[in-house]
């Protein structure tokens, strides 16, 4: 405890210390005499602990962490220090008036009883990520989850994987992983949180950064942290000021309420204590505030505490933000998909964008400085539909705009009847494809069934490091040309995309696409009439023969050895040999210039597919013997990682007569993947007994085998993958079935 009649001199000397001890960051008290108002909020406090407090930069919705039995499924657990609590559970409520409407938990299958905590609400109030210890976290991408909702319904978790679980896994391996509040920054693209081996012990701040392509990078420790112990962490809504609690800098005793600026990369250069009118001699911490200053919220002592701030100190001012929502439908009112681009005018830089959902059409895009113009740009299937000035309230420092978009197709029929008979235009569709991914009549959008393909294939290629990928994107010998270039192309695109946003490095994908496409076979040139789809097969990287063609890859060079446009640098593949220069092709587009895979104002953290799930439930109930939407709701189940529901769709698939070969290849992944592998050999060999000649369930049948302790019948399994589709098992094989 510190005692409060300590002189300035000793604090000054004190704060001297600390910056000997933390390098160059500066150490200062608010000492302005604020005018506010603090109060108790009974009506969101209960007689068990509540903590870790998010809000929206509007102050309407405000999300909490708390310990009342009346959570779903709440059960009690013995504490590592011995006490015992009830499990945790995420609590919300919306403002009503100038009060607090009545709040409500998050219930399964968002909430459980794996003690949820850590809420961090997007600023739209419509998506939530929370800490979850849920059983095999460690496969689904977690600790860290994001839900969404739906109506009044929480959607499925999805994992925030990459480096945030690789991370937490790493260090339960080496100690454990005691966490106290997380943060993610209102534009979805810093993330930070509280760690330590124990809950009880010291806490350290750690900040993760999210990729054009999606991903978390693997977090690092702040130089903000000190010898003593940090926790509560909240982004201000500029998403670059942080408020954090810390006893290591020596305020006014306990934790005290902090507040830095950082840049990017997590630096700072000044921490700020908010002085005695938010901090005392207990522990202080949880502090959360809104946009405009003059709400705040803090946790002393467990309870939650409101501060309605008077005329706010410019300390405590973000930049002027805004939020920008709003719906793109068609004629008819139904949501259309889009890509949403937030645009500065001034550079033409795209800071942001999202998707709108087919089920409401729903987007939302975040400003971080408003004093900045900018405009909205609405693109349907790559093209540039529509565009919109923002107008932002010049005396507010946060508005909220709603700005919608309406489409209407325009159906353009564009059908060649004669396949002509160009020599050159014939080629030989491969048929040795590792995996092979179908799309729609003249789309190049990802389905459920492709995302679930991709992320299986993902988790191969990182078993089989070493291989290179060759995506071949194919289109119907019909429409002319310049049509089918564009659309095997973007298939092609979409498809590396996804492999790059699953963290497959960038020198081991190979696309290509071809604009009409033929077998050959027995010299009779037969047109093949639905090849809308991109195949994926492994390759050796040196057999640059084969890359006679259109090639969209990331690393290819031209014949003089440079990056296309002028780059001085070289990007990752060597140059090519001057006797192999004529197989390389100079139509080459930049993959880093395409969209990002997941991005927008609810944190970034959604993917379009999950959106349809409330449909598909509300179809279910008038239509309960559909077996194909059952199919259909497993795949979104899986890719929400919800693998307990996927499971019970595809067997409720295959009870009701759907038992082709696809169901039962998914299901034996999941099952697979839920280290259920007799269940999954069960699959894989009903799915082979229909579908004999693919290389990847020989490949998982092999890696069953495997696990099994099966080994000579783990080697027969890869070696006819091999067989197959060359380089598919080849690790496996030199592994452990070469003598």
């Amino acid at each position: 405890m510190k005692n409060k009649s300590k002189k300035v001199l000793s604090l000054l000397f004190l704060i001297g210390m600390v910056n000997m001890a933390f390098g160059q960051i500066n150490v200062r008290i608010l000492d302005k005499d604020i005018e506010l108002e603090i109060t108790k909020l009974d009506e969101l406090n209960s007689t068990y602990e509540e903590t870790n407090l998010s809000i929206t930069p509007s102050g309407k919705y405000i999300f909490y962490q708390s310990e009342r039995p009346s959570g779903p499924d709440a059960k009690i657990y013995k504490a590592s220090n011995g006490n015992l609590r009830y499990d945790a559970n995420i609590w919300y409520s919306k403002k009503s008036g100038a009060g607090w409407a009545k709040p409500r938990a998050i219930n399964a299958p968002a909430g459980s009883s794996s003690n949820e905590d850590e809420p961090m609400v997007s600023p739209d109030g419509k998506t939530v990520a929370f800490q979850s210890w849920r059983t095999g976290w460690e496969m689904s991408g977690g600790p860290y989850y994001v839900s969404q909702l739906y109506g009044e319904t929480w959607g499925s978790p999805k994992g925030m994987g990459s480096g945030i679980n690789d991370f937490f896994v790493d260090m339960s391996e080496i100690g454990g992983n005691g966490t106290d509040g997380a943060a993610i920054s209102p534009d979805g693209k810093k993330f930070v949180f509280a760690w330590g081996k124990d809950y009880y012990g010291k806490l350290d701040l750690y900040m993760s950064t999210k990729s054009a392509n999606g991903t978390w990078s693997y977090p690092k420790k702040m130089k903000i942290s000190t010898p003593g112990d940090e926790r509560s962490v909240f982004f201000g809504s500029d998403s670059k000021t942080l408020f954090f609690s810390s006893d290591g800098y020596k305020g006014f005793g306990g934790l005290d309420i902090y507040k830095t600026i950082i840049d990017d990369k997590g630096a700072a250069k000044e921490v700020l204590n908010l002085g005695k009118k938010f901090n005392t001699s207990r522990n202080d911490f949880g502090f959360i505030i809104t946009a405009n200053g003059e709400e705040a919220y803090f946790v002393r002592d467990h309870d939650i505490y409101n501060a309605t701030i008077k005329n706010p100190p410019v300390e405590l001012l973000p930049t002027k933000t805004a939020l920008v929502k709003g719906t793109v439908k068609n004629d008819v009112g139904k949501g259309v998909k889009g890509q949403l681009k937030l645009v500065e005018v001034e550079s033409g830089k795209v800071e942001l964008t999202a998707f709108s959902n087919t089920f409401d059409g729903y987007y939302s895009l975040y400003v971080n400085d408003a004093r900045k113009k900018y405009r909205v740009e609405l693109f349907i299937e790559g093209e540039k539909v529509e565009e919109a000035d923002i107008v932002v309230d010049e005396k507010s420092p946060y508005s909220e705009i709603t700005l919608d978009f309406t489409y209407t197709k325009t159906v353009e029929e564009k059908v060649v009847e004669a396949i002509p008979e160009k020599e050159d235009s014939m080629i030989i569709v491969s048929d040795n494809a590792f995996e092979r991914i179908h799309f729609s009549y003249k789309s190049s959008q990802l389905t459920m069934k492709a995302l679930f393909k991709l992320r299986s294939t993902v988790k191969f290629l990182k078993t089989n490091s070493a291989s290179t990928i060759l995506v071949t994107g194919y289109a119907d010998p019909v429409n002319d040309d310049e049509f089918n270039t564009k659309i095997s192309m973007n298939r092609s695109v979409a498809v590396a995309q996804f492999l790059r946003g699953g963290d497959i490095d960038d020198e081991r994908i190979i696309a290509e696409y071809f604009s009409r496409c033929y077998f050959i076979k027995k010299a009779v040139k037969d047109p093949v009439m639905n090849i809308r789809r991109v195949d994926i097969s492994l390759i050796d990287k040196n057999d640059l023969a084969l890359l006679d063609r259109n090639i969209i890859n990331l690393k290819a060079m031209t014949s003089t050895g440079k990056p296309p446009g002028g780059a001085s640098s070289m990007r990752g593949r060597v140059a090519p040999t001057p006797a192999k220069e004529k197989y390389i092709n100079t139509n080459v587009i930049d993959l880093d210039t395409l969209p990002d895979i997941e991005s927008g104002g609810g944190f970034g953290l959604f993917s379009e597919y999950a959106i349809n799930l409330k449909e598909v439930n509300d179809y279910l109930i008038d239509h309960p013997e559909d077996a194909q939407k059952f199919f259909e709701r497993g795949l979104l189940n899986y890719l929400m990682d919800d693998y307990n529901s996927a499971l019970t769709d595809f067997d409720k698939t295959i009870l009701l007569g759907n038992d082709n070969e696809e169901v039962y290849y998914y299901r034996g992944v999941l099952n697979f993947e839920t280290a259920k592998y007799e269940d999954a050999m069960s699959d894989f060999s009903q799915a082979r007994e229909l579908e004999p000649n693919k290389a990847v369930l020989y490949f998982y049948m092999g890696e069953v085998q495997y696990y099994l302790k099966n080994d000579d019948k783990a080697c027969e399994y890869w070696l006819k993958a091999e067989s197959m589709s060359p380089g598919s098992a080849s690790k496996r094989i030199n592994q452990f079935c070469i003598k």
